[in-house]
Parts: structure tokens; sequence; C-alpha cells
């Protein structure tokens, strides 16, 4: 997969009119940067539930989704 800067995405830069140095603007684009590119090193594994948590089956898996819903509701 390839994998792009966000600069090359069109992305409008927010921090460019900033002049309190506490908003970090300088390091802005570095830390954007950062996470762009850990965020697919840091990607859940596809197989997880089927490999990794062996205590919880599709099923117990659909009525906890329900259940989470029904709470944030």
């Amino acid at each position: 997969m390839k994998q792009e800067k966000p600069e090359a995405e069109g992305i409008f830069n927010i921090d460019t009119r900033h002049e309190d140095p506490l908003m970090c603007t300088l390091y802005a684009a570095d830390i954007y940067s950062s996470l762009y590119t850990e965020q697919f090193d840091r990607r859940p594994s596809p197989d997880y539930m089927e490999k990794l948590q062996k205590d919880i089956t599709q099923g117990m898996r659909g009525i906890l989704v329900d259940w989470l819903v029904e709470v944030n509701i």
C-alpha cells in the first residue's frame, strides 16, 4: 500500500496563522506526519478475535455490541 504524505492529499494547515507558542505550531506538521505514518504500523490484526480473543464467541460479541450501543444511547 502506497503511503502518501498528508500534504499531498490537499489537507489545509490550520496552524499557519497561530502565533501563540503554546499551540506548538512549529511541531504540528511533524506531529501529524508521525501520526499519519504510525497509523499503518499500529493497525489491529484482522483475525484478532479468532486467534487471540478466544474467550468471546461470535454470539457473545453480538450481544456485547448491542449492549454497548444501548448503553451509549
